[in-house]
C-alpha cells in the first residue's frame, strides 16, 4: 500500500471516528509508532480528543507510546503540501 493512501486513510479514519482504520503493522522494539493526521479546517481540540480517546482505548497514549503528526489545511495547496510531507515521513503503514 502506498504511503499517500495510508496517510489519507488515517486522516479519513480520524475524521470518521476511526471507523474502518487501516491495518496495523508490528513495530520494532523500542520504536515509538507515528501516525499522520491531515485534517481540513483549523486546529481544534475535538478532533484531537476523539482520536486520543480511540487510541487510548487501544492502549496508546500520545507522547508516551505513540506520536501523532497533526497537520491542518484550509486551502487545497496546503493540503497537498502536508500530504506530500506526511507521505515522506516514516509513519506506520
Amino acid at each position: 500500500m502506498k504511503r499517500r493512501t495510508v496517510v489519507w486513510r488515517i486522516a479519513a479514519s480520524a475524521t470518521l471516528g476511526l471507523g474502518g482504520a487501516g491495518r496495523v503493522v508490528a513495530q520494532s522494539v523500542g520504536r515509538v509508532p507515528r501516525i499522520g493526521v491531515l485534517r481540513w479546517g483549523v486546529p481544534n481540540d475535538e478532533a484531537r480528543a476523539g482520536l486520543a480517546g480511540a487510541l487510548d482505548a487501544m492502549g496508546y497514549r500520545e507522547g508516551t507510546n505513540i506520536k501523532i503528526e497533526w497537520r491542518w489545511a484550509t486551502r487545497p495547496e496546503d493540503a497537498q503540501h502536508h500530504a506530500v510531507k506526511l507521505a515522506a515521513m516514516d509513519l506506520i503503514c
